[in-house]
C-alpha cells in the first residue's frame, strides 16, 4: 500500500524531531537479519535507550536536508536503512550495533551523522569503538581513586615521619 502525502509529511516531521533530539545518527543495514535476531537487537537497544527505526530513504534524505545536515545522498546507500539514535549518550547507538555485530555479522554500518557532519561506514565503525559515557565515567573515577589513594599514603607517610622524629 502506497503512503499518502499526509503520512509522508508526518514521517518526515517525525524523522526531523528525532534528529533534533540527538547529536548522533547511525545508519545501518539490518535487512539480512532474521526476525529472532532483530528482536534480540531491539531488546538490547531498548536497554540502552537507543531508538531503532527502519526508514524510507527518500523521506530520510528529505528530513536530513530540511534539518540542515550535510550528507551524501541517502538514496544511494545499499540495502534498507535503519536509523539508530539515542538522546542520552552520544555513542550508545553505535555501541549497541557494534556489540550486536560481534555475534551477528549481518549488520552493516552504512554511515552516520555526528554533530551535523557525515561519517562514512569506516568512520562510523571507528566511532562505535570509542568509549561510552559510562565507560568514560568509570575511567575517570578510577583515575581519581588512584590519585586519592596516593595522596592518603603520602599524608600517612608524612604523619609517620613526623611522629618518628
Amino acid at each position: 500500500m502506497a503512503k499518502t502525502r499526509i503520512s509522508k509529511e508526518t514521517a518526515v516531521r517525525d524523522y526531523k524531531a528525532n534528529l533534533a533530539e540527538t547529536q548522533t545518527i547511525i545508519l545501518a543495514d539490518l535487512s539480512l537479519l532474521q526476525v529472532n535476531d532483530l528482536n534480540v537487537l531491539r531488546r538490547l537497544a531498548d536497554k540502552e535507550q537507543v531508538k531503532l527505526k527502519t526508514v524510507k530513504k527518500t523521506l530520510l534524505n528529505l528530513a536530513l536536508k530540511q534539518s540542515g545536515v550535510e550528507v551524501v545522498d541517502v538514496k544511494s546507500l545499499p540495502g534498507s536503512v535503519t536509523l539508530a539514535t539515542c538522546a542520552t549518550d552520544v555513542v550508545a547507538c553505535a555501541k549497541v550495533l557494534e556489540t550486536f555485530r560481534k555475534t551477528n555479522d549481518k549488520v552493516k554500518f552504512l554511515g552516520g551523522v555526528y554533530e551535523g557532519q557525515w561519517l562514512d561506514a569506516k568512520a562510523t565503525e571507528a566511532f562505535a569503538k570509542t568509549p561510552s559515557r559510562k565507560e568514560l565515567l568509570g575511567m575517570f573515577v578510577g583515575v581519581l581513586q588512584g590519585n586519592l589513594s596516593k595522596l592518603v599514603r603520602t599524608l600517612d607517610a608524612i604523619k609517620d615521619a613526623k611522629s618518628a622524629a
